[in-house]
């Protein structure tokens, strides 16, 4: 598993790490590789997961956020029903993230096996800087 920084043409500060966690593996690796990393650590941090069932998308951040706070990192959780496809980059920009902390999950194309259809989608479309892992 390497990270990738993907940054756009126009440098940021990172104040405020949006982290989109799925609960699938690669989504959980990429965000326990990011904690361990110990980057941006006085950067506020909430963890997102989109589902259609709120509740258990809750559930699932809330179990992330324990990971952070196990590593010494403060991170606030959301739930969202939807897809992340569509919904991923709206919440960024309402939520004012200065990065993106998001996983991949393998897909049979190259470039879905290599980024996963959520982060590929990220990496076509987002203005802001992503951390990725694959």
């Amino acid at each position: 598993m390497r990270p990738i920084l993907a940054v756009p043409e126009q440098a940021r500060s990172i104040r405020r790490v949006l982290v989109a966690y799925s609960g699938s593996l690669e989504s959980s690796k990429t965000f326990k590789h990011f904690v361990r990393s110990g980057i941006y650590r006085e950067a506020t941090i909430r963890i997102v997961c989109f589902d259609d069932d709120t509740s258990a998308a809750r559930r699932r951040s809330q179990l992330a956020a324990a990971y952070f706070r196990a590593h010494g990192r403060d991170a606030d959780v959301d739930a969202v029903g939807g897809d992340p496809r569509q919904k991923l980059l709206p919440y960024a920009e309402t939520w004012q993230a200065d990065l993106i902390v998001a996983g991949n999950s393998a897909k049979n194309l190259l470039l879905r096996k290599l980024f996963g259809e959520t982060a590929l989608s990220l990496l076509r479309k987002s203005q802001l800087p992503l951390y990725l892992s694959q």
